[in-house]
């Protein structure tokens, strides 16, 4: 919910609004042309720094807030 991101050099800064009766959130980001994305999981806070991307490449990035039901929906 109201994922905010801006680039770096190699980098992905992201945020998002806390999300009420959420323990922890799991960040999922993929360069555009891939089909998969990359899940890390059990975020605690609401911003989190993807590092170590490729140069000149753009990615696709979403968050999902998780609590005792499991994972929410994008």
């Amino acid at each position: 919910d109201n994922l905010t991101v801006s680039g770096g050099y190699r980098l992905i800064k992201a945020s998002w609004k806390k999300m009420k009766d959420t323990n922890s959130y799991n960040l999922y980001y993929k360069k555009e042309a891939d089909a998969d994305f990359t899940k890390i999981e059990n975020i605690t806070e609401n911003s989190y720094q993807i590092e170590n991307l490729e140069d000149n490449t753009q990615y696709e990035v979403f968050v999902r807030g998780v609590n005792a039901n499991g994972e929410g929906p994008d």
